[in-house]
């Protein structure tokens, strides 16, 4: 019979501390400060900036909202070693502001539920910097020349979605994090896109990283999977280091640059079209590559530079095809089947590497250009009837005329 009253009450104590959520104004009409506003607000509060330029290094250790009204609100700090803003709290958002000129812009320690959204981050030495914690978002905001926009350590579970990177030593920076999200972001101009350094389990997908020195830097890091990324003029896609297990696929690399270099790692495994390969110890990029004739290309041609290790001279890749059923089907019609391997391309003849469909797969320590194709149909006789029925029926026709020279011999020649 107590229970009702209890759960009563705790409903209300809910309602009221909803209904106590303020707005408190900074600016015209309000406190002439950010950070009397902070000491003066209570948890869940609304903080709305007026459009101004506040010089201030901010603490926020409560569950607030700083609300701001775009590109005129500018926050920068008021001592330049210092955070322009440093979170110690859960449940904080920041939006609509512009910060700048700063050591770092933002600062998350060990806090959770953490959102900067939809703000413009320009000219720090660090954008936003998350250390410890989990579960925060970063998305829709515009960094501009910072020398690292995004830097993560220690901390997991966080979404970083639809932000523009531009201009900087580094986009995206993480170390010793795992289970993040970095997808649908812009990274444009830096030396650097995206940095991973003893980080795993992280999704990165559905980037465009333009006109960078390395698209994807990658050290002692593990099973993370990158795909879907659009990357252009870009010097070097994926450069791995000790890092290994991570998979690579349905990327689009356009440009003449490396696509990825693969020293003293294992099993990281690059799906690219209508081929698997890995391997270790070596580099390779993407590139068009005109056959013979009686040749049909079925992936890209792979520019592969096996290059050992100083110490153990190894060094080596495993190459597969990926063919569906459906591209089985689809290619029956243009190639024989039986004739589809893997080839080397030594001055520009194709040399066989693999055996035929099915079993089209090789291990090769030698650097080359390697290609999946298929040999078209030939006959050693001179022949070369058309494909599917109507080169049946031709030489159906061939023999029935035979046939019929032939009866015609035997009938009229004995009575001659």
């Amino acid at each position: 019979m107590k229970v009702v009253p209890v759960l009563t009450i705790l409903a209300f104590l809910a309602m009221m501390s909803v209904s106590s959520a303020a707005t408190i104004t900074v600016g015209k009409g309000g406190y002439s400060t950010i950070q009397e506003a902070l000491n003066a607000s209570s948890e869940g509060d609304i903080i709305q900036l007026d459009r101004g330029i506040y010089a201030e290094n901010l603490f926020v250790g409560k569950s607030i909202s700083i609300a701001g009204s775009g590109n005129d609100t500018v926050i920068q700090p008021h001592i330049w070693t210092q955070p322009t803003i440093q979170i110690m709290s859960n449940n904080v958002s920041i939006e609509g502001v512009r910060i700048i000129n700063g050591s770092t812009a933002v600062k998350v320690i060990w806090s959770e539920n953490v959102s900067v959204k939809n703000s413009t981050i320009e000219g720090n030495n660090r954008g936003i910097w998350l250390t410890g914690g989990a579960r925060n978002k970063v998305i829709g905001n515009a960094f501009k020349e910072n020398r690292v926009h995004v830097f993560f350590e220690d901390t997991m579970l966080n979404v970083i979605y639809q932000n523009k990177l531009n201009r900087g030593a580094t986009g995206i920076s993480m170390i010793i994090s795992g289970f993040n999200n970095i997808t649908e972001n812009i990274v444009e101009s830096c030396e650097v896109c995206i940095s991973l350094r003893n980080s795993a389990y992280n999704f990165i997908g559905g980037n465009e990283l333009t006109n960078c020195g390395i698209g994807l830097l990658s050290e002692f890091s593990s099973w993370n999977t990158i795909s879907g990324n659009r990357v252009n003029a870009t010097q070097t896609f994926l450069d791995l280091t000790v890092t290994s297990n991570n998979l690579i696929s349905a990327n689009e690399f356009e440009g003449s640059g490396v696509y990825a270099k693969n020293f003293d790692s294992l099993e990281n495994k690059f799906m690219l079209v209508r081929v698997n390969l890995t391997g270790l110890n070596f580099e390779f990029s993407l590139m068009n590559f005109s056959l013979p004739e009686n040749y049909v290309a079925l992936s890209e041609a792979i520019n592969v530079t096996i290059i050992p290790d100083i110490l153990t001279e190894t060094g080596y890749i495993y190459m597969e095809s990926n063919l569906t059923e459906e591209d089985v089907k689809n290619l029956s019609s243009k190639v024989d089947l039986s004739n589809i391997a893997f080839y080397r391309m030594d001055s520009g003849s194709p040399v066989r590497v693999s055996q035929g469909l099915g079993h089209a797969n090789f291990t090769s320590n030698q650097s080359g250009i390697y290609i999946l194709a298929g040999e078209k149909e030939t006959r050693t006789d001179g022949i070369m009837p058309e494909s599917g029925f109507s080169g049946y029926y031709f030489l159906f026709l061939l023999l029935l005329f035979i046939a019929l020279v032939v009866t015609f011999i035997r009938k009229y020649g004995r009575k001659n």
